[in-house]
């Protein structure tokens, strides 16, 4: 098998990592760079990607005789990114006596890569972890950038903390065991980088999007090389998101997390990455009704969307005074006025404030099923 790699390295003041992208990466041995001299592995997924990948990732730690892998599965789905998933796992590091100088994996999606990231932040005061994503919105997104979080009753991510991983290992060969909704939910993930950083990116999507649905191996990485190259520059000037830089990636992540919370959390209603669909359109909307985003382009972006089978309505059973109501309990929000993240043109956004929340109901009568 071919392998096609690319090394990436991401800088930051106190701790640079690797990030290794590429087709069929991990038939190889070669990539276990932190493993040498670790005694303890502990390998963290959920019951779907177990069924499909433990073995493969096992042989590929299995590097010396004297290394102890333990494995650790938890549910499947949004709803367990929960303190009782944290606390079972906490429960099992301390019960096997895992040490602070053990490395833990984390095999999945954006849900599991959170809730590792978390734990090794926390377990005695400060564990090594590895992410090994296996979803296109975790390859995009989740998985570099150091953001960790839980999900509470009152809302998602709202516990939470910036605590980077050691290496990212990103095999694309995963994506092609998705399934096509799987697959489409992190679509939108991509399509956000072109929205508010890169213009040509956005119509690069929009020329190739065939190619992308198809899931042709070289395009794939082009993309996933690009999204990141793209999140890299952005959060290796404000990790922590205090110079407004970063909290541009966030774009439609507010209404996402609001339809996600009122839904709660069910995955057979919506996935993260529909849900991102919808608050993507919705932000678009927001700014074209403000006048800020220009019709053409508000166009552009909905016949993008279009095109790429992404979800384009509201979801009938979000309760919209409910959905308003969580909005405003997002951290950016001050006074019960909306602070949004909205696209000032293809390829630049910005931070509206004070917002009226009868612009969020004009946008949503907009993308309501009928």
């Amino acid at each position: 098998m071919k392998i096609i790699e690319e090394k990436v390295e991401i800088k930051f003041k106190k701790d640079d990592y690797l990030i290794h992208i590429g087709y069929g990466i991990l038939d190889s041995l070669k990539y276990c760079l932190h493993l040498k001299d670790k005694k303890h592995v502990v390998i963290i997924t959920d019951s779907l990607v177990y069924s499909l990948f433990y073995r493969l990732i096992r042989a590929s730690f299995s590097l010396k005789s004297d290394v102890k892998l333990y494995k650790i599965i938890l549910n499947n789905g949004e709803k367990y990114k929960s303190i009782k998933t944290v606390e079972i796992i906490f429960e099992f590091l301390l019960k096997n006596n895992i040490p602070r100088d053990a490395i833990l994996v984390a095999l999945g999606g954006g849900v599991v890569g959170d809730i590792v990231g978390f734990v090794s932040s926390c377990y005695k005061r400060g564990i090594k972890f590895i992410q090994i994503p296996t979803t296109l919105v975790s390859q995009v997104d989740s998985s570099v950038g150091g953001k960790n979080g839980i999900n509470f009753s009152t809302g998602k991510n709202v516990i939470g903390t910036f605590h980077n991983p050691i290496h990212v290992l990103i095999d694309t060969k995963f994506i092609e065991t998705l399934s096509k909704r799987d697959f489409l939910s992190g679509i939108s993930e991509v399509i956000k980088y072109g929205i508010i950083l890169d213009r040509n990116f956005f119509f690069w999507i929009k020329k190739n999007f065939r190619k992308i649905l198809e899931i042709e191996k070289n395009t794939l990485n082009k993309v996933v090389k690009k999204c990141l190259r793209l999140k890299i520059k952005v959060i290796s000037n404000d990790f922590k998101e205090t110079k407004k830089n970063r909290i541009l990636l966030n774009l439609g992540h507010t209404f996402a997390h609001a339809i996600e919370t009122d839904l709660q959390y069910n995955n057979y209603e919506i996935l993260h990455g529909e849900a991102v669909s919808i608050g993507i359109l919705l932000a678009s909307k927001i700014s074209e009704l403000i006048g800020e985003l220009g019709s053409t382009d508000m166009k552009n972006i909905l016949d993008l969307f279009k095109s790429m089978n992404l979800l384009t309505k509201f979801p009938r059973k979000v309760s919209i005074n409910r959905f308003i109501y969580i909005m405003k309990q997002d951290k950016k929000n001050i006074n019960g006025k909306l602070n949004l993240i909205l696209p000032k043109k293809i390829g630049k956004a910005g931070i509206f404030t004070s917002l009226n929340d009868s612009l969020v109901r004009e946008a949503i009568h907009f993308f309501q099923i009928d």
